[in-house]
């Protein structure tokens, strides 16, 4: 969060700057030090042009150093966790990955599509931005396909560690899966969702408690209320 220097002092001066302030919250005074002297996240997001009094921004899962708007976060992040799925599997020596279908779900309901985006079914009363949906849809590689061979097991579990996905079961257990010499994987159907770090980070977006005195561009106390999760089922042949 980005905030003026002005601003936090009136939050001290009222004695509420407590509530600026948590474990998992870090506010920016602006404006910040010189250029050279900035920590990696923050020039990330000067460069960004985010760095922006009354800013709020979103941690990206995947790279600690990178930051989102709120309103982009939730299309960007899971489309930066599917690339990442990619080369994980390509670093397991696969030769395609395939999305099948994607499975959106939102607090209402839940909505299935084709990877060609033909509505395979709905369920609640569920109702998304179309425009949305078909930007995130447009973005993904429906089908990437590579020359295939031996896996690269460092490598494979060296871009877990990075992106901070070693607690995702269905990509660990793909590690697991190719470690083995004897009987190879050959293929295998999974589901993957793409959106379960991005839905954490905006939740503490969602959770911060702003003093009246400060006025934000946006109120994100709802932005949960109109979340979209997607799940993708995909055909990984090695």
């Amino acid at each position: 969060m980005i905030l003026d220097s002005h601003d936090i002092e009136k939050c001290e001066i009222a004695g509420e700057s407590h509530t600026l302030y948590d474990r998992e919250t870090c506010v920016i005074p602006f404006p910040v030090l010189p250029e050279g002297s900035l920590p990696a996240a923050i020039q990330n997001i000067r460069d960004a042009n985010l760095l922006r009094p009354g800013t709020v921004v979103v941690q990206n899962p995947y790279d600690l150093d990178s930051y989102e708007t709120p309103d982009d976060a939730p299309e960007q992040f899971p489309l930066r966790k599917y690339m990442l799925f990619s080369v994980f599997c390509q670093a397991l020596g696969a030769r395609s990955v395939d999305i099948e279908q994607i499975d959106l779900s939102t607090q209402n309901g839940k909505m299935s599509f084709t990877a060609e985006g033909k509505r395979l079914g709905i369920s609640g009363n569920l109702s998304i931005n179309a425009d949305s949906f078909e930007k995130v849809r447009s973005n993904l590689t429906l089908n990437d396909s590579f020359d295939g061979g031996p896996a690269d097991l460092a490598a494979a579990e060296g871009l877990l560690r990075r992106t901070k996905m070693l607690n995702d079961p269905i990509m660990v257990g793909l590690l697991e899966a190719r470690k083995l010499s004897g009987n190879s994987l050959k293929s295998k159907t999974v589901q993957v969702n793409i959106s379960k770090e991005t839905k954490s980070n905006l939740s503490i977006v969602a959770g911060l408690k702003i003093p009246k005195i400060i006025s934000l561009k946006t109120d994100y106390s709802k932005i949960m209320e109109k979340f979209v999760e997607y799940n993708l089922k995909i055909n990984i042949k090695f």
